[in-house]
This record gives C-alpha cells, structure tokens and sequence, in this order.
C-alpha cells in the first residue's frame, strides 16, 4: 500500500500535505444535530477572516477555539511550509457559511423571546431543561486536505 501511495504522490506532484484531524485516536470528536464541532471551528475561523487565509490560520483558530469550548484537542500533522493559502474568503462566502450554521429559525426564535421575558421567573432547573432539548452527538471526525502546485 505505502509503494501505491508514494507512486501516487510522485505522479500528482504530491508536495505539501496536511492532515487535519478533530481528536486523537483515542478519544471521540463531538457534534451537535448539524455539524461536529471541528467542522464548525473550520468553517468559524473562515467567517472570522477576510480575504487569503493560510492553513496555518485555520490550524490555529481550530485548537484556540477547542480549547476554549473544551472538546477533544485536535491534531495536525503538516508536511509543508506552514504559508501555503487554503483560499481567498469573501463577503459573499462569509454569508453562505453564516446562513448554514446560524440558520433563522422562527421557532427558535420564539424559544428564546419566550426564555428572555420569563428568565427572570425560570428556575435554573427550568432553563437547564429548556436548554437541554438539542441532543449532542459523538463521533470520530479527520479531515485530510492535500495541496499541489497549480501549474
């Protein structure tokens, strides 16, 4: 198998290699109904920053923002110089990632008008309940991006 890929690389020109993954083999990567949390960091660091961002950018707000959220600590493994651009992000792509992971809901919506006038009257068991109705999903999440020159 390592000879078939090793001839693969050589063919493609396989030269800088990153490999993005959500956890450790020995632990579980989160979700939520929608998507893994990784999945979200990925997407959050690519509305966090306008125009060329670097794998190295995305890298980073992954483990800054895993940390932060206390979720599995995930692992990169990079053959490259670290300056490569993952892509150009724009307003227009900004927005079409917002509207997916943020999407309006009129139910929600309501939901949270509703926990906002009667939060002073909610016990915290009461908020915990009404909070607690999205269930969070555990599963292994790996990302692997390959880069090659354009020529």
């Amino acid at each position: 198998m390592q000879s078939v890929l090793e001839k693969s690389a050589k063919d493609n020109k396989l030269k800088d290699v990153y490999f993005l993954y959500s956890s450790r083999d020995n632990e579980t990567s989160w979700a939520d109904k929608d998507y893994s949390y990784f999945s979200k960091s990925i997407f959050k660091s690519l509305v966090e920053n306008d125009g060329p961002i670097r794998y190295r950018d995305i890298m980073a707000y992954i483990a800054d923002d895993s940390e932060s959220l206390g979720t599995p600590k995930p692992v990169f493994i990079v053959q490259a110089d670290n300056t490569e651009i993952f892509g150009t992000t724009t307003e227009k792509v900004q927005e079409l990632i917002k509207s997916k992971l943020y999407p309006v809901d009129e139910a929600e919506d309501k939901d949270q008008d509703e926990l906002n006038q009667d939060e002073e009257e909610n016990s915290l068991i009461d908020l915990v309940k009404l909070k607690s109705i999205e269930p969070i999903y555990i599963f292994k999440v790996s990302v692997t991006v390959s880069v090659t020159p354009m020529v």
